[in-house]
């Protein structure tokens, strides 16, 4: 077929991401909070097993964190609830720095620099 672009036909192969940028983003499961996923990502950075990184809870409080980013919650503050609605389109996001990482944490994924 005339017209189609190159890089569509099935004889032109996608190319693979590098390891390395399977390292440096991870999506957070839905079964985990922001700062087991922030563990877990830093350790696949490093390529370290979890309980070799030093505590998150050592930085700040990790309670703080999970409730900031987790879409199910709406955290109060001096008397005011603030839900999120389908009208909000700003993410939150939380930058770091843990393990020698610039760490960016959003309610979806976990950056890791």
């Amino acid at each position: 077929m005339s017209g189609e672009s190159p890089e569509l036909t099935p004889e032109t192969p996608r190319p693979e991401p590098t390891s390395e940028e399977y390292r440096r983003r991870r999506l957070i499961e839905d079964d985990e909070t922001a700062s087991e996923a922030v563990v877990a990502a830093v350790a696949n950075a490093e390529d370290a097993e979890r309980d070799a990184l030093p505590p998150l809870g050592d930085r700040f409080d990790v309670e703080s964190l999970d409730a900031l980013v987790d879409a199910g919650t709406a955290p109060s503050a001096g008397g005011f609830v603030f839900t999120r609605t389908e009208e909000l389109t700003a993410e939150i996001e939380v930058s770091f720095r843990y393990a020698g990482y610039d760490v960016t944490v959003s309610e979806h994924y976990v950056l890791v620099e």
